[in-house]
């Protein structure tokens, strides 16, 4: 096997990759700098949340699942949003799915507190579920969700 000799224009290409790919890491990366400014929205989510669940837990209303169960509902209405493009559209099913199993009011609440702050899709901005749905979904689906919610007495709109 005989290897070609790399010219200089060649050393930069590969240069400024690397410094993209590192300077993604830095950005975007797991405790880069977008997921401190993520961190601090998602703690005003919990605080807000929980003001309003232990108000409603006082009268007797309490969670239907634990606290896993509502991060594996966040993850699996994620994926059916940011995964949406022309070619697999976003899964209203899931999302379908995953509010008709909500109860009461406190699953919903506990819901958004496990849902968070997420990436937008082809966004470097996060956002909370209310605004993933409502960039995923049209009037007519937001209108279905909430009906689904209506139908079990859950007084919450998106």
């Amino acid at each position: 096997m005989k290897f070609k000799k790399i010219t200089t224009d060649q050393y930069i290409d590969i240069a400024k990759i690397a410094g993209v790919a590192v300077g993604a890491f830095l950005v975007f990366g797991k405790n880069g700098l977008l997921s401190k400014f993520t961190n601090l929205t998602n703690k005003q989510i919990n605080e807000t949340t929980k003001k309003e669940i232990k108000e409603i837990e006082n009268t007797g209303v309490k969670a239907s699942f634990g606290s896993s169960q509502y991060v594996t509902f966040a993850d699996q209405l994620y994926n059916a949003v940011i995964t949406s493009n022309p070619f697999n559209p976003t899964d209203e099913q899931t999302i379908y799915r995953v509010f008709g199993a909500m109860n009461n009011l406190i699953d919903v609440l506990k819901l958004i507190q496990a849902f968070g702050v997420r990436r937008l899709e082809f966004s470097t901005k996060g956002a909370g579920l209310a605004t993933h749905l409502q960039e995923d979904l049209n009037s007519s689906e937001i209108a279905k969700l909430n009906k689904i919610l209506a139908d079990k007495n859950i007084n919450y709109k998106f």
